[in-house]
């Protein structure tokens, strides 16, 4: 617990923890493309029994290694790690890096089949921005706010018919949230703030 007048920086671990590997393997993989191409979807290799490319996209970021990516990359980061750390405030540390490893694990399983042959953690952030938004929709006291995650939802519905990896993970993500919300499995904060 931080003395009075200091910050935590407890919030930030989930974020810290699963981008700072990402950082290093993308920053490694613009020297080394043989790298992404180890660690990025592939459907022949998954059906060569290659499992973990289901989840070893979410290691490198694709954009990076185009010209003008890094700008790209940066931006996708900056908003995946906001994600987190409002996950950590809402469901905790271990359940929020639960949520970013079931969008790792949806966005890239579809990935293999709708967009193959390229990697991110946008879709790792999309479920943990799908629980945030569900959370919202229940609890938020200014309606705009609920609008917004509704809006969020939807973009998630629309992703999913036209077959974005986005969406899967931002509409499981909300299934998750909002079982990670009933008051048997939610955080000790939750349950504090349940009417």
């Amino acid at each position: 617990m931080p003395a009075p007048g200091q910050r935590s920086t407890r919030r930030w671990y989930p974020a810290l923890l699963v981008l700072s590997p990402t950082l290093l393997l993308t920053a490694w993989a613009t020297v080394e493309p043989a790298l992404f191409s180890a660690l990025r979807r592939d459907p022949e290799a998954l059906a060569a029994g290659q499992l973990w490319r289901l989840l070893s996209p979410v290691l490198v970021q694709a954009d990076a290694l185009q010209p003008g990516g890094w700008w790209r990359t940066l931006a996708v980061w900056l908003l995946v790690a906001a994600a987190l750390v409002a996950g950590e405030r809402a469901f905790g540390a271990g359940r929020t890096l639960g949520l970013y490893a079931l969008g790792a694990l949806v966005g890239h399983a579809v990935g293999e089949r709708w967009q193959p042959y390229g990697s991110g953690c946008s879709v790792a952030g999309c479920a943990v921005l799908g629980a945030l938004a569900l959370r919202l929709l229940q609890r938020a006291p200014v309606p705009q706010l609920k609008l917004g995650a509704l809006i969020v939802l939807a973009l998630g519905a629309v992703g999913t018919l036209w077959r974005d990896i986005h969406g899967p993970p931002l509409l499981l993500g909300a299934l998750a949230g909002w079982w990670l919300a009933r008051p048997t499995h939610a955080s000790p904060e939750l349950q504090r703030t349940q009417p």
